[in-house]
């Protein structure tokens, strides 16, 4: 694997691990802003950004074994078995326009090609 490829993987493995540090530090502040009684949006805004600061701050010391990281990142991932479409792929599938539609535009956006005659076999 190229050192490029490397660099790019361990930083972003850190950035996970920073916004997963940013998250559960917020999320860990608010419960106690909120069993004191003193959530509100201002509160709420500066624990955001002060646990962005804080996990920045404790990120910076998170060292990524890049042995590790290449190990991983050369496994070949299994390939998830075929599967039918489900019901909420069915509805997210474009449907055809009702026939009672402004006929005129369907007629000029559905245009085809002439058929060309099947060619005879001897």
């Amino acid at each position: 694997m190229k050192k490029h490829k490397i660099k790019i993987l361990a930083k972003t493995a850190k950035k996970e691990a920073q916004e997963n540090l940013r998250s559960a530090i917020a999320s860990d502040l608010k419960q106690i802003t909120e069993k004191l009684g003193l959530n509100g949006k201002k509160t709420n805004k500066e624990i955001a950004k002060s646990a962005k600061h804080l996990a920045k701050k404790l990120a910076k010391g998170i060292k990524i074994d890049k042995t590790a990281l290449m190990e991983i990142a050369n496994e070949k991932p299994a390939k998830a078995p075929a599967t039918a479409p489900t019901a909420d792929k069915a509805e997210e599938t474009p449907k055809a326009a009702p026939a009672s539609a402004n006929k005129a535009t369907n007629a000029t956006t559905q245009k085809t090609a002439p058929a060309k005659p099947a060619a005879a076999k001897k």
